[in-house]
């Protein structure tokens, strides 16, 4: 796969038909329920922040998906993995590492974000459960080098996206919401699953919300 920028959106109700109707709510009380909070600090491989940060996030991870969300980890490993393949014209399949494969990320609050960053993966989904207007932020931001390619997260939407040379960036909210969306990591068949030693302490190595 070519590490040029890709960048494809879909609506979830028309590439998996069998979503439950209610499905962003089932997703919101898993994130309220089961969140683990995380800070971080711009140490990572992956981080493009430049400078030491603090930035609190929550996290489901894949195990927790998997137990209360099981339709989600199904949806993943089906039909999502064959809209990624469709999309990148190659054999994908979905991380063997459960736990960072498929997360439910929150931000909450005046000023929350996500740090900017690049992705260790060949393609990245993100299907956003929240909707937020460019006047609340939380806006996701490409930095395609002469221009900044946007994504603004309405509930149902699923952008895709290969931006392992793309530095990018959950701009910061403007009120006092929680933006959440679901992430997953898509690799290529036959090719190892390369990803920092450090990312999951990264991540996932904090306090229960």
């Amino acid at each position: 796969m070519s590490r040029d920028f890709q960048l494809q959106l879909f609506k979830i109700e028309e590439v998996a038909e069998s979503v439950p109707s209610d499905w962003s709510k089932q997703v919101c009380t898993v994130a309220s329920d089961e969140s683990v909070r995380t800070v971080l600090d711009g140490s990572s491989e992956t981080s493009r922040e430049g400078t030491p940060v603090a930035i609190e996030v929550y996290v489901v991870d894949g195990v927790s998906v998997q137990r209360h969300l099981p339709w989600l980890n199904t949806l993943y490993r089906t039909k999502l993995l064959e809209l990624a393949s469709a999309m990148t014209g190659l054999s994908m399949v979905p991380s063997i590492d459960l736990c960072s494969g498929l997360n439910i990320n929150s931000i909450r609050g005046l000023g929350g974000r996500y740090e900017r960053h690049v992705d260790s993966n060949p393609l990245t989904g993100a299907l956003f459960v929240t909707d937020h207007s460019p006047e609340e932020g939380g806006v996701l931001e490409f930095d395609c080098g002469d221009t900044i390619r946007r994504v603004e997260p309405r509930v149902g939407l699923l952008a895709m996206f290969d931006a392992r040379e793309t530095p990018h960036v959950v701009t910061p909210l403007k009120r006092e919401i929680t933006r959440i969306s679901v992430l997953m990591n898509f690799y290529i068949s036959g090719y190892p699953q390369a990803r920092p030693t450090d990312l999951n302490d990264y991540l996932y190595d904090e306090a229960p919300s």
